[in-house]
């Protein structure tokens, strides 16, 4: 059961916020966002596998200490399947065409700002309806910054800066190169947040980006860059 005292414990540190120096507000800040986002995954994996939402103690602890190996070990095979791959009844793959729309970049900015009834956000290449959080996405959200853009990077990071987003035309990519730079932790934060929008209640997943980099694309890129500098540091020192 999730104990009272946490629960009082972390309104207290969100009162505190404001009294705090601003230094040690960010990481605060991003400390509870992620908190109780991976309460939200927890509960729900919790209702998928014991058919209720109680959050233990060692949920706590997990979240609290980053105990878990992979964010997302209980829904990949839910999201393989939604980038249009079909279980086979020998259970392999076959790869099928999806049947969910491909967004460009300026078709999702264009349910960024609510005026269509409908708010969508985009990681890792995959778009989701957030319409039902218009509290958190919407005009006066805190964070509506989010809404209508490719927010990956600026998840995985805990940024909340412009900078941080993608590009909003489908040509102006230059910028958003910057996304191959995350690092192993900043993967495994991702990694949570698509967890998150892949399980929550309400947030659905209604289509792709169609320049939008997927998780494996990413880690693919991060993995050519870090051989290469391998490769290179071996010639180096081979001279």
């Amino acid at each position: 059961m999730f104990p009272a005292r946490l629960i009082i414990t972390s309104i207290v540190s969100v009162l505190i916020a404001g009294t705090i120096p601003i230094i040690f507000q960010k990481p605060l800040n991003n400390f509870l966002m992620g908190f109780f986002r991976d309460v939200a995954r927890i509960k729900a994996r919790n209702r998928r596998m014991r058919s209720d939402s109680l959050i233990s103690i060692g949920d706590i602890k997990t979240i609290i200490f980053d105990q878990e190996d992979d964010p997302l070990q209980d829904v990949a095979e839910q999201i393989i399947l939604g980038n249009g791959v079909t279980r086979k009844q020998d259970g392999s793959n076959s790869i099928a065409m999806d049947n969910l729309p491909v967004y460009t970049r300026e078709e999702l900015y264009e349910f960024g700002n609510g005026d269509t009834g409908t708010l969508l956000l985009c990681i890792f290449g995959r778009i989701y309806d957030v319409s039902s959080g218009e509290k958190f996405y919407g005009k006066d959200g805190k964070y509506h910054i989010f809404a209508g853009r490719d927010a990956t990077r600026a998840l995985a990071t805990g940024c909340l800066k412009e900078e941080c987003l993608g590009p909003i035309t489908s040509s102006d990519e230059a910028n958003y190169d910057q996304v191959v730079e995350l690092d192993e932790k900043s993967i495994k934060e991702g990694k949570k947040w698509l967890a998150f929008f892949e399980t929550h209640d309400s947030y659905k997943h209604v289509g792709f980006l169609k320049d939008g980099d997927s998780m494996e694309h990413i880690i693919d890129a991060i993995v050519e860059r870090e051989t290469t500098a391998t490769t290179f540091d071996s010639n180096l020192n081979a001279q």
